[in-house]
């Protein structure tokens, strides 16, 4: 594992890049406040847009640390924040990390997870030399499923009760992905 930090990523279609400050406010409206976006995370929507601003400059300050991947997803025709995508709690014993990801709807069921997921996995093998990639994906979650199939992850097994929210058990789904395959597709 060679840690880097959050580098700059292109694809066709997005610019994938670090945080900055003014991304506070189309954070808030774009994903982070809605409940189709947070509907299959842990935490609930935001309702603080001041939550979101300390969030965001807390991102910021991690961006100092090599071994820290936020990537803002910025839709390169329009110059429009739409997501966030990650790789997180990196393993150097393992060679290993988990990804996930958020993206505001007017963009959903365009491919652009798709492709904003393929340039972060191309960032992981080949730049950091990762041998795996994992996500958790809650029970219902059909669209990021879908997501992390059409790059190539395999269903791993299901894990009953590994998050709450709104204190209920949530059923979560992991998904891998191993070097060896991606580099093979």
């Amino acid at each position: 594992m060679r840690h880097i930090g959050t580098i700059l990523l292109e694809t066709p279609r997005l610019i994938l890049r670090r945080f900055r400050p003014e991304d506070a406010l189309p954070m808030y409206q774009g994903w982070a406040s809605r409940e189709e976006c947070t509907r299959y995370f842990p935490w609930p929507p935001a309702t603080d847009f001041e939550e979101i601003k300390e969030r965001l400059t807390q991102w910021i300050t991690n961006y100092e640390s090599p071994d820290y991947y936020q990537w803002a997803i910025e839709h390169d025709a329009d110059q429009t924040l739409i997501g966030v995508i990650n790789l997180h709690n990196p393993d150097p014993l393992s060679a290993s990390a988990e990804t996930s990801y958020i993206l505001t709807p007017a963009y959903w069921n365009q491919g652009l997870m798709t492709e904003a997921l393929k340039a972060v996995l191309d960032f992981a093998f080949y730049t950091l030399d990762l041998n795996r990639v994992e996500a958790d994906v809650f029970e219902g979650n059909t669209p990021s499923m879908r997501v992390l199939e059409k790059n190539s992850f395999q269903y791993q097994t299901t894990t009953p009760a590994k998050y709450q929210k709104n204190n209920t058990p949530i059923t979560a789904l992991q998904y891998t992905i191993q070097k060896q395959t991606y580099i093979n597709l």
